[in-house]
């Protein structure tokens, strides 16, 4: 069976009781198991929420790791009634992970799962599973999902904005796969925050990606700065790498946008500050800068937290490591992070030392 026959949210009796979902395409294998569990159990479909790693349950969903759990325990499971009727639903994902008894002992059981029990497994590839897939195909479906190409990722990311109440320009839907690949869960996560960026506008344009990619990293390093004033060394330092190593350009390059974002930020909450000082509102702030609402109002947050001398002594300090940035020939993260570094212990030092 193709990933487009992927069963959606039907009516509960219309639903097979045993799934395999094969590839690697997990964007694909997540959407068909929500709508199932949407068809299944239907007011725990509604809020069902992913949780890796572990076993994991919403009112009659649960979702648990194959490499954690044997055969054994998810047969005891699936034999047990609901006691309050109705239907469950257990995901039992990589199921590659278990050993050919395990797997063998499931296949045998597979014609006998009552109906009162919805088992969906999960296989990154479909020669591990064999055996398995054939006592499926017996029994209920066999779903292959497979990755997008870089080719058709554009058009997929054009129909996904469609369904969000957007029109995505295919130039802006390639940018946009040009810069984080095509991964489809990866591209749905960065598609919502663009849709989120640009608010009741219809259109999205390549300069809105662009936009977007650059207040990420602008938002990045509010929460930074954030790290820096609390003395969070470790929190910052990995917000810091965070960034740096965020895209594909050159160290240096990255480095200069992360100093440039970081004194932006300085001197926005620095307006901020004075402004609201002289008793203008949010509001008023956010035309007066012509600035994003939302950055205005981080800015502000932010603006009780620091005081003028902090806000000077950091941007002194961005200013010394945009210089040596510029003339050392220090690898350029080892600048930056040292920035950080300084940053968070300046409090720390005895004042002959600052």
């Amino acid at each position: 069976m193709r990933a487009q026959d992927k069963p959606r949210a039907a009516a509960p009796e219309k639903t097979d009781s045993i799934y395999l979902y094969i590839g690697d395409s997990a964007f694909q294998a997540e959407e068909a198991w929500k709508g199932l569990a949407a068809a299944v159990v239907p007011d725990a479909g509604k809020s069902v929420a992913r949780r890796r790693g572990r076993s994991s349950g919403a009112g009659g969903v649960e979702r648990i790791q194959a490499r954690e759990t044997d055969a054994g325990r998810v047969i005891e499971h699936l034999s047990t009634v609901p006691m309050f009727g109705g239907r469950k639903l257990l995901v039992v994902e990589q199921v590659d992970a278990w050993s050919k008894e395990d797997q063998a002992a499931l296949a045998s059981f597979l014609p006998r799962v009552p109906r009162s029990s919805c088992l969906v497994l999960t296989a990154s590839g479909k020669r591990a599973v064999e055996t398995l897939a054939k006592a499926v195909k017996e029994t209920g479906k066999v779903i292959e999902f497979k990755a997008l190409s870089q080719k058709d990722a554009p058009k997929w990311l054009v129909e996904k904005a469609r369904e969000k109440g957007k029109v995505l320009a295919f130039r802006a839907a390639f940018l946009l796969v040009e810069m984080t690949g095509a991964d489809l869960l990866t591209l749905d996560s960065e598609l919502e925050k663009i849709c989120t960026f640009v608010g009741e506008r219809q259109n999205i344009e390549p300069e809105d990606v662009e936009e977007a990619a650059s207040s990420q990293r602008i938002s990045s390093t509010f929460e930074l700065l954030d790290q820096i004033k609390a003395h969070q060394v470790a929190k910052a330092v990995k917000s810091l790498r965070g960034i740096l190593f965020s895209g594909e350009e050159p160290p240096r390059i990255l480095a200069m946008k992360t100093l440039g974002s970081l004194a932006w930020n300085v001197r926005m909450v620095w307006q901020v500050k004075d402004s609201l000082r002289r008793g203008m509102s949010v509001e008023e702030v956010a035309s007066r800068l012509r600035a994003n609402p939302w950055a205005i109002q981080k800015a502000s947050e932010q603006a009780s937290r620091f005081s003028d001398s902090d806000l000077r002594s950091i941007h002194e300090a961005i200013r010394r490591a945009d210089a040596d940035l510029k003339s050392k020939g220090t690898p350029p993260e080892v600048i930056v992070e040292a920035l950080v570094l300084d940053l968070c212990l300046e409090k720390k030092k005895p004042s002959s030392l600052r």
